[in-house]
């Protein structure tokens, strides 16, 4: 298969599940959580044997220690998928809520030059989705990583189909 066609095709599958995302967000917000919990503890247990497997001692403790807790983590995600998405929730309203922050102090020290407004509306955007967020608790929990996953999925897909038509224009 061509470069340019597999691209396509994984451009329209995003698309696809970034438009069954959007439409049913509370289902791809328990498959981001699901998918989180599942990494951290892969990840962890991972740690924990490479902890006591490798043959360096003086970093057996500190791995071993940070693959528990990452194992902790992922097992407690695991079995409270509703903590966990309201976990999630919380750690994307405070980074945008930090974003928001820092894009206002940017601002200033661009205050004399076009990129003014534009920084300032990018951290009123910011900020704004992080009070909606906060606002909606715990309910925005159900959706919101859903909807994320919705439309950087659909991003995704459109940034795809855009490379394989370019690859499909320079094979022909």
């Amino acid at each position: 298969m061509q470069k340019s066609t597999s691209a396509m095709w994984l451009g329209a599958l995003s698309l696809l599940l970034g438009l069954m995302a959007l439409f049913n967000p509370v289902k791809f917000t328990w498959t981001a959580e699901i998918m989180a919990s599942w990494s951290l503890a892969f990840v962890g247990a991972g740690q924990l044997v490479s902890a006591f497997s490798n043959g360096i001692k003086s970093l057996r403790w500190g791995l071993a220690a940070s693959g528990a807790l990452t194992l902790w983590l992922g097992l407690y995600l695991m079995f409270r998928p509703v903590i966990g998405a309201l976990t999630l929730t919380v750690i994307v309203a405070v980074f945008l809520l930090s974003q928001g922050m820092a894009k206002v102090a940017l601002a200033f020290r661009f205050k004399k030059t076009p990129a003014f407004w534009m920084i300032v509306l990018s951290a009123l955007v910011s900020l704004a989705l992080a009070f909606m967020i906060f606002n909606n608790l715990p309910q925005s929990a159900l959706t919101l990583l859903g909807m994320f996953l919705g439309v950087e999925l659909i991003a995704l897909g459109v940034n795809l189909l855009a490379v394989g038509k370019v690859l499909k224009t320079a094979q022909s």
